[in-house]
Order: C-alpha cells, then sequence, then structure tokens
C-alpha cells in the first residue's frame, strides 16, 4: 500500500453500502470476481462498506482478494451485515425494517464471526428449537429469514461488553424504513394518521447511530425545518438528539440500469479520517461532518491552497540531508507541539519563501527575530501544480505581530482594510459608507450654517402693531365662550351616579358580547375538525383478528362525529341567542336617558377644560407684546 498522505479530516466520498460479489440475495453483478475488484479501484470513493444479508464470510474474503489483488490501494473497507428485523412499523406485511451493523475494521475477523454464529432467527426448526444463521441455505431462505432486534443487542453486549466496535444503521424511510410516511418534502404527518406504530418508530430510532437514506429525510432527523432561507428547530420526538443521514448505493450490479444503482453510482461526503473512529465523529457532529450533495463541499479555488511544503533536514544519511513533506488540509490547519518544536518556524519559512512583506529576517536584530529553517531548500506546492511556485500571496500574521500592531493605528488600520479589501462586495459597501459620511457632513455644515442665518432673523423680529389689541378681542371672545359652557355643565351628583351605573352596565354587557363572539369563532373552527381514535398497539400480523379491532374503532369513530356534531349545533344555537340578547341589552343602555345626558355633560365639561386652556396661552401672550 501507497504510504497515505495525512491531512486530517477531509472531505471523501464514501459508500457504506454496497453488496458483495455473490451477495445472499438479488445478486446481479453478472460478471468474474475480478472485474467486480477493478470497479471498486477505479471508482473515486474512498470508503466502501461491503455488505452481506445475515452473513460475514462473502464481505472478510473479497476485502482479502481485493487487498491482494491491489496492494498500494488507498481504499479503506468496513464489513457491513444487512439483517432483517422482525419489528414492521408499516401497514406492508413484508415491511420489516433494515438494520445494518458496521464494524470497526481493526478487530479480528473471528470476533465477528462468532457473533454471528450466536445470533437465532425468528423462524423455527422442525423440532421447535430457533434457527441458527447458518441454517440459512438458499435465496428464498434469506428473503423469509427475521430476526429479533434484542436478539442481535444482547449478543453485542456478551461478545464485546461495553466496548462498541460496531455503529448501528437503520433505513429513514420508505420500504423497509423506520419512517414509512415521510414525505418527499421529509416531514411525517402524525397530525394527518399517515404514520402506524409511532411509539415503536421512536424507540428503533434511538437505537440507530445514523440512518441510511436521502436528502429528503435530512432535515427531519437534524431536529430541524426550513422557513424561507433559514432553518428552525423542529424535534422529531421529546428529546430528540440529531442524527446524520447517510446516502449509499445499495449497488447489487456492476452498473447503473434505470434506478438501480451500481458501483459508484450513490455515495455522501464525509468529513473526517478514513477510519472507523473519523466515521464515528459523525454521530456528534452530523451537520457539519455529512454533506449529500453531488459536488465536494466547501470547495476552493486551487490557486488558493496550499497543498504541501517540502523543505531539507539535516540527517545522519551518507547521501545528504533528508527530504520532509508537509501536507495540508484545504480547510483549517492546526500544528501542535510544544515550544521550539518549529510550529512558528514552519509558517515563518512559507511566508519568507513568498516574498511576504510582514516577514522580517532573524538577521535583522533591529526587529522581532523569525526564524525559518535556514539553508533548507524550502519550496511551496500549491493544489493541482506539480512544481512550486513562489509568486502566489498569503496573508501572514506572525507570532507577537498583533500585539504590535495593536499600539500601531495607521498599520492597524491597513491590516483591517486590506483583509476585507479581498471581499470586493463588502469593500465597495464600506466605500460607499465613508462617501455619504462625507457627504452628510458637508450637508450637516450647511444646514448648521442655515439655522445660524434664521436664528438671528427672529431676534430682529419685532411685533407688529395691533398684534394687542387684536389679543384683548380674541381674551373677550374666550370668556364669553366659556360663560356659555359654563351654563351647559350641571352634571349633579345623583345624575353623576346614575351615568356610572349605566357606563358600568355597558361595559359588563360589551365585555359579554364580545367572549360570545369568540366563542362562536372557536365553534366554527371546532366543527371543521373530526374525532380521531388512536388505536392500541397489535402485537400480532393476524389480518383478520387487527381488521375486527380496526373496523370496531371506524364505528366508534364515526359514532362519536355524530354525537360530537349534535352537541356543538346545540351550543351553537345556544351562544347565537345569547349574542342577540346582549345586543339588545346593550342598545337599550346606549339610548337610556341617564347615559345619553352623562355623555353630553362630560362633552361640555371637556370643551370647557380647552377653552380655560387657550385663555391662559392667550393671556401669557399677551404679557410679552
Amino acid at each position: 500500500m501507497r504510504k497515505a498522505i495525512n491531512r486530517g479530516s477531509e472531505w471523501r466520498k464514501w459508500d457504506l453500502h454496497l453488496h458483495t460479489f455473490n451477495t445472499n440475495m438479488n445478486n446481479q453483478f453478472g460478471c468474474d470476481v475480478n472485474t467486480y475488484l477493478q470497479k471498486i479501484e477505479n471508482s473515486d470513493i474512498s470508503v466502501f462498506g461491503i455488505t452481506d444479508y445475515f452473513t460475514v464470510d462473502n464481505q472478510f474474503k473479497i476485502i482479502k482478494e481485493f487487498k491482494n489483488k491491489y496492494p498500494n490501494s488507498n481504499k479503506v473497507f468496513f464489513v457491513n451485515v444487512e439483517f432483517r428485523l422482525n419489528e414492521n412499523v408499516s401497514k406492508e406485511p413484508a415491511g420489516h425494517v433494515n438494520a445494518h451493523l458496521i464494524f470497526d475494521n481493526n478487530i479480528k475477523e473471528s470476533q465477528v464471526k462468532d457473533l454471528i454464529s450466536s445470533l437465532r432467527l425468528t423462524q423455527t426448526n422442525p423440532n421447535g428449537t430457533l434457527k441458527k444463521i447458518s441454517d440459512l441455505k438458499s435465496e428464498r431462505d434469506y428473503q423469509s429469514a427475521t430476526i429479533d432486534l434484542k436478539n442481535i443487542q444482547d449478543n453485542l453486549k456478551l461478545q464485546f461488553g461495553s466496548d462498541k466496535p460496531y455503529l448501528i444503521a437503520l433505513a429513514a424511510g420508505g420500504h423497509g424504513g423506520i419512517r414509512p410516511s415521510i414525505q418527499d418534502d421529509g416531514h411525517d404527518y402524525r397530525s394527518k394518521g399517515a404514520r402506524r406504530n409511532g411509539p415503536l418508530s421512536d424507540e428503533l430510532d434511538k437505537l440507530a447511530d445514523f440512518l441510511f437514506g436521502d436528502v429528503q429525510s435530512t432535515d427531519y432527523y437534524l431536529n430541524r425545518q426550513k422557513k424561507g432561507d433559514t432553518y428552525q428547530k423542529s424535534p422529531r420526538y421529546n428529546c430528540a438528539i440529531d442524527k446524520p443521514v447517510i446516502k449509499a448505493s445499495d449497488a447489487h450490479r456492476l452498473e447503473k440500469c434505470g434506478e438501480t444503482n451500481g458501483i459508484g453510482d450513490e455515495y455522501s461526503w464525509i468529513k473526517s479520517d478514513i477510519t472507523f473512529e473519523g466515521l464515528r465523529q459523525i454521530i456528534f457532529e452530523p451537520e457539519s461532518r455529512v454533506s449529500l450533495s453531488l459536488e465536494k463541499p466547501e470547495a476552493k479555488s486551487s490557486y488558493l491552497v496550499i497543498d504541501h511544503v517540502e523543505f531539507k533536514q539535516k540527517s545522519n544519511f551518507p547521501t545528504g540531508p533528508e527530504t520532509t513533506s508537509v501536507y495540508f488540509n484545504s480547510n483549517l490547519n492546526t500544528i501542535i507541539g510544544g515550544r521550539s518544536n518549529g510550529k512558528s518556524t514552519l509558517t515563518n519559512s512559507i511566508a519568507k519563501s513568498l516574498g511576504n512583506e510582514v516577514f522580517t529576517s532573524n538577521e535583522d536584530t533591529s526587529t522581532h527575530n523569525m526564524h525559518t529553517f535556514n539553508d533548507a531548500d524550502f519550496k511551496v506546492y500549491w493544489e493541482g501544480d506539480s512544481e512550486p511556485n513562489n509568486d502566489r500571496q498569503v496573508e501572514f500574521i506572525p507570532q507577537d505581530y498583533m500585539i504590535t500592531l495593536a499600539e500601531d493605528d495607521p498599520a492597524r488600520n491597513k491590516l483591517i482594510r486590506s483583509t476585507v479589501k479581498t471581499d470586493e462586495c463588502n469593500y465597495e459597501k464600506i466605500i460607499n459608507y465613508e462617501k455619504n459620511i462625507q457627504e452628510n457632513n458637508s450637508e450637516i455644515r450647511q444646514l448648521i450654517e442655515e439655522l445660524e442665518t434664521l436664528n438671528q432673523q427672529l431676534t430682529n423680529l419685532k411685533s407688529p402693531e395691533g398684534d394687542k389689541a387684536g389679543i384683548k378681542k380674541q381674551l373677550e371672545s374666550i370668556n364669553e365662550s366659556i360663560k356659555e359652557q359654563s351654563d351647559k355643565v350641571a352634571f349633579s351628583a345623583e345624575s353623576q351616579k346614575k351615568y356610572q351605573l349605566a357606563d358600568d352596565n355597558l361595559k359588563k354587557l360589551t365585555d359579554k358580547k364580545r367572549l360570545t363572539e369568540l366563542n362562536l369563532q372557536d365553534l366554527a373552527s371546532i366543527k371543521a375538525q373530526k374525532i380521531k381514535l388512536q388505536s392500541p398497539l397489535s402485537g400480532t400480523n393476524d389480518s383478520d383478528y387487527n381488521k375486527q379491532l380496526t373496523d370496531f374503532l371506524c364505528t366508534l369513530e364515526q359514532e362519536a362525529n355524530q354525537k360530537w356534531q349534535e352537541k356543538l349545533l346545540s351550543i351553537e344555537t345556544e351562544q347565537n341567542n345569547h349574542l342577540d340578547s346582549f345586543q339588545e341589552a346593550v342598545n337599550k343602555v346606549l339610548v337610556s336617558p341617564d347615559y345619553v345626558n352623562g355623555q353630553k355633560s362630560l362633552k361640555n365639561n371637556q370643551e370647557l377644560k380647552n377653552l380655560s386652556k387657550n385663555l391662559k396661552f392667550e393671556s401669557e401672550k399677551l404679557g410679552t407684546v
């Protein structure tokens, strides 16, 4: 095998559900084993889960044959065992849930085989004992075989104890899935009664480490729902955790034919090391480490990515200095090490090779020393290039540089501007912002000058002759109006008490009328809904027995809805009568003498207050002229 280049977690194509050569069911490969192996090697998929039904013999065999035929290949393989569970959450008689065990490729083959041999099927032998997987001989045997999930769980615990060198994957939706009612938009319409055995589906969901599915199921299992351009949290059940959905080929043939996939036709992008522990990371970061897009996520232009650097280190080899290569990730890179282990030296050497203006040689004693790999023939290789290239630019922020920069305003502003300038769209916004500031400042200065001129003109104004006489005349008119209005305000204590009682009664009647109107609106909404009775879970597959229960429940539901509608109609009639009664009582209060006279008195009293206010204003104005 070629020496693997370690860049840390990278986006790679994974197909964790590819059926093995001579798979136990629906084998459509129709080729020799060498053609099968060559198809895998020629694909651009990095990791395969070699799969078979109930058994592991074929998977281990084909993985060994591949490694013998392609010893230098960097392909990685996991053994995937597919089971048909006895649990069924759909309405289909053959809709049993498909479950997968994907094993760590570092555990012993014998351990996995011991586990398989310990399992028992739900079918029995003529003597009444449960069948073993080794009893399955023909394709028909495999097609009818089912197994209890608890049997798998118990034997996993016996075989591996508290260790977990395996992951459990279930089908997300559709035939064999735990959510057969998931629609094209990825949502599970429980309220419409589209899902049967909901509690069982939730319990199976809790046991899965990840799901096999497609993009329509992703949002549902990530507990989110898209609203416009944003996502909102939408838990699929109480305390549900986010889980990744993986797309895989489920290929039983070499080449694609219609809707049936071939090798390499379906895959998921997974960001991790190509190890079992790397795969396990998707459980903890399902949203950021899995993508079902066709193209590579977070793709960058090759001229923006440093692929690796090379430099020579001193050694005791007679051939001279040894060449060291350091490979970088196209995303974030973190260099870890103790003091004086060369972390800053590496980044300094890159900056020096690319002629960065911030770099200062350690030979310049007047500045902060930046040590490099001296005389190391340091070379920078960019992604896609076979030759080094030192003509491209990088942004370089050396050790302690930000501390120095914080004390130097011009240098700091220059760095910020140069960084923002790389984003043309945002930089244009900043330029326009600064231009608007200049224009606004100019306009503000002009308006201040105009305000000063107006203030000066106002100071020079003199009250015209005749203002005093006009104000006196206005005061006389206001006094006459006050006298007339005072005569109208004759609101005795007895009249006030009667008005208050009438007003209180009006408020109570109005509130009752409002509540009755809300009741009628609510009734209109309730009448449009039907009562749905929840069927208890049946523990048998007897169709006649289940039909008897279902038919009786349907009859109960019809009778309940009929009585419900009759009661709603009776309540609606009663509420309409109340509404008419309240409206009639409100009208009586509005035309009663106590209420009408009180309203007139209040209106006259308010007009008197306004006249007194105007009198005060005009009197003060008279004193200034």
